[in-house]
């Protein structure tokens, strides 16, 4: 989730200042307000931080409460879903066995001979009984 450039959280706000309704405000008022909301906004992802700004319908100039509220619901949203998600994900596989000694592996190979040797016999029986 990576938030979005200062330069474009400013275009962002300098966008929705134009489209809602809002007082005049002192030169300095407005640089405070601008480096708070930008400040603020970019712990949030910028497809939140965008669509808060300029494709939620806002009548007049928001709050920082009124867009925290909108950016927290819709990264609630996402969290939700990764949660969910998550546990859906197939169970992680069991850690692979540790290699055999040599002696595991003689063992291993003393068997399959063994076996071997087990159905050769009951190949023949099997063939006798015919």
């Amino acid at each position: 989730m990576t938030s979005a450039p200062e330069e474009a959280l400013e275009d962002w706000l300098a966008e929705l200042s134009v489209i809602v309704a809002r007082r005049p405000e002192e030169d300095v008022t407005e640089a405070l307000r601008l480096r708070a909301y930008v400040t603020r906004l970019q712990s949030y992802p910028a497809d939140v931080a965008k669509y808060v700004l300029l494709d939620k319908v806002w009548r007049f100039w928001p709050t920082w409460a009124e867009l925290k509220d909108a950016c927290d619901e819709l990264v609630a949203t996402r969290l939700m879903f990764a949660r969910v998600l998550g546990e859906l994900a197939p169970p992680s596989l069991p850690p692979a066995p540790p290699p055999l000694t040599n002696e595991e592996r003689a063992e291993q190979a003393r068997l399959r001979a063994e076996n071997r040797e087990i159905i050769k016999t009951l190949i023949r029986q099997w063939e006798r009984a015919e």
